[in-house]
């Protein structure tokens, strides 16, 4: 006999335990020889059985049912034990497999273990195994947008958050849908985290908008123990409009004015928005919260009529607006303007507002204020005013460096005919524009009749485009836009018609033109769609190609575009189901994404005021 490490041998035994372990590549003539083991008969060194092993299931594995495991030994044992966080499973002889059925154990991490005794009488652990137990299904924790969410941008992320980790190879086309309107099927992409619970879906392309989107997912999706997912049981559907605001609206919550708001949008393209009740409100949004920009603007105790809002090359908002004592027949007014200093509201000169502080005053019921800024800190007022018993259009300017209101004088082409302010705006080269109607006071309605356009110079006032009307012959001109293009010339839009008495065999059309050689262009097509209908509150901007963008209330509002000669509905109708818009103010931000305001209302309810943005 010989003794292995504290165990008593038999030769013959010997030789079997020789034959069921593999000799390492050296020979020996004793067991100092040997570097891991004895040496054994034949002279070649035997290792010691040490290596014993789980081999199925690896390290972390999560199930829900039965587990198969298997064990392997590089030596010659009888049986093994497998343990389950200590204790005895089950002995097993070989091929050392076993079932393990993991619904006698509670939910959970289990340490499985293997136990064998060498034939040397040691005793060989194996390295333990965790297995998770895991018999609840995952769950959706959240999702992005909301269910029912109907205010989604384009460009929003739409994803998902599991409870756990789900299989990677359960996320597929048909175990996670993507519908449209009318339960078109969408093509995406879907992408799961590293860590597996975090799921986000990329639609294949842009989606036409307005659209409501449907996710739905199935319980095909897993998790790594196999459960099932528990499906949400409200549906996943959200919407995306044709505009939509990444703030809350309306702006003026309780409020009872149906006012037109008017908007501008500062150097960072957040808007500041002003519109009226009792007085002349002003707020802005800061990329979190709506501001109000200090308290209500009121220069006396009359009721504000008109305003126009602006921004100053500070950044600061810049607001004009006449005040009319509506009580008396030959109403008084007077008009101001103010600057925001950053911490309230001042005269242009920096006095607190009061009635000296006026722009001008008159009295007799004419029509609003332009207000318009030079990048050089000069400000402009276009208004209306009643010189020798007939309406004039006039301009004030106020003067950065001499701090003082100056007079421009009247635009009138005949200033014996009644005039009526439109709009005024300044070119690329500091040229300012005015257009006006003028004349038309005797047919009927009041103040229609044909459309002009000034511009100002060292010399006075000069005809744009000739001597001649823009609206064509026989059509009367009833308000007009103005903006200029890069080129310094100007752009004018405006509604004409031929007055009838039978309102439904009326002809409205809403026309661009430019000036020409000795005249106005009128080369594009009419703009609206249903002639009987006159279109209201038109608002116009350029793009920075210098294209006229363009909204107006046609029943619904309508935002169009000017491209290669045709113009394009950009959108749907902005305001709510069942409101009726008004007060429309379009404004271009970078890469021309148009924003609007607009007042809506249904029926007599309160007014709000609105502030959307193409989403795109």
């Amino acid at each position: 006999m010989r003794t292995v490490r504290g165990a008593r041998w038999l030769g013959a035994l010997l030789v079997a335990v020789v034959s069921c372990n593999k000799p390492e590549a050296r020979r020996c003539a004793a067991d100092s020889d040997c570097e891991h083991g004895w040496c054994g008969n034949g002279g070649y060194c035997v290792r010691t059985p040490t290596a014993l092993r789980i081999v199925v299931p690896n390290d972390l594995a999560q199930t829900n049912g039965p587990v198969r495991v298997q064990i392997a030994a590089d030596f010659h044992v009888d049986s093994i034990d497998l343990l389950c966080d200590g204790a005895v499973v089950a002995s097993l002889t070989s091929p050392y497999e076993y079932l393990w059925q993991t619904s006698e154990v509670p939910e959970g991490a289990h340490e499985l273990t293997a136990r064998a005794v060498s034939l040397e009488g040691a005793t060989v652990m194996s390295d333990p195994v965790t297995v998770i137990v895991d018999r609840a299904p995952p769950t959706v924790v959240s999702r992005s947008p909301r269910p029912g969410e109907d205010n989604v941008w384009v460009r929003a992320p739409i994803e998902l958050t599991f409870s756990e980790p789900v299989r990677a190879e359960t996320v597929t086309d048909s175990s996670v849908l993507v519908s449209g309107s009318g339960s078109v099927a969408l093509g995406k992409t879907l992408s799961l985290s590293a860590d597996g619970k975090t799921l986000k879906i990329a639609l294949a392309s842009a989606p036409a908008l307005p659209n409501t989107f449907l996710v739905t997912l199935t319980n095909a999706v897993a998790d790594l123990a196999g459960n099932p997912l528990s499906v949400p049981p409200d549906p996943w559907s959200f919407t995306m409009p044709s505009w939509w605001h990444p703030w809350p609206l309306p702006l003026n919550v309780g409020a009872s004015s149906y006012s037109f708001p008017r908007l501008v949008l500062d150097q960072a393209d957040r808007p500041i928005v002003a519109w009226t009740t009792d007085q002349l409100y002003v707020s802005r949004w800061n990329g979190t919260s709506w501001q109000p920009v200090g308290s209500p603007i009121h220069g006396l105790a009359a009721d504000i009529q008109y305003f126009e809002l602006g921004v100053g090359a500070d950044g600061q908002p810049v607001i004009a607006w006449k005040e009319v004592l509506t009580s008396e027949a030959w109403p008084p007014y007077w008009i101001f303007a103010a600057r925001w200093t950053g911490s309230e509201w001042t005269s242009l000169n920096g006095a607190p507002l009061s009635a000296s502080q006026a722009v001008t005053t008159g009295e007799g019921r004419t029509g609003g204020v332009r207000l318009v800024l030079d990048p050089a800190g000069d400000v402009f007022i276009a208004t209306q005013s009643i010189i020798s018993d007939v309406y004039n259009v006039v301009v004030k300017r106020w003067g950065a460096r001499s701090g003082a209101w100056s007079d421009l004088g009247t635009v009138n082409m005949d200033v014996s005919r009644d005039a009526g302010l439109c709009d005024a705006a300044l070119g690329p080269t500091g040229t300012l524009y005015v257009a006006w109607i003028e004349g038309g006071e005797t047919t009927p309605p009041m103040g229609d009749g044909d459309l002009w356009v000034k511009s100002w110079s060292t010399s006075g006032w000069l005809p744009v485009g000739g001597a001649k009307a823009i609206n064509p012959s026989g059509r009367l001109a009833l308000g007009a836009l103005l903006r200029v293009a890069r080129d310094d010339k100007p752009i004018v839009a405006w509604v004409d018609y031929v007055y009838v008495q039978d309102a439904s065999q009326a002809d409205y059309a809403l026309r661009l033109a430019f000036p020409g050689l000795g005249s106005w262009y009128v080369g594009w097509p009419r703009v609206n769609d249903t002639i009987s209908i006159r279109p209201s509150s038109v608002s116009m901007v350029l793009d920075s190609a210098d294209r006229p963008f363009i909204a107006y209330v046609e029943g619904d509002v309508e935002v169009k575009a000017l491209r290669e000669g045709q113009w394009i509905r950009i959108g749907s109708a902005p305001e709510d189901a069942g409101m009726r818009a008004a007060g429309l103010t379009l404004a271009l931000g970078a890469e021309d994404l148009p924003y609007l305001a607009f007042g809506q209302r249904s029926g007599l309810q309160d007014g709000q005021q609105m502030v959307k943005v193409l989403n795109q």
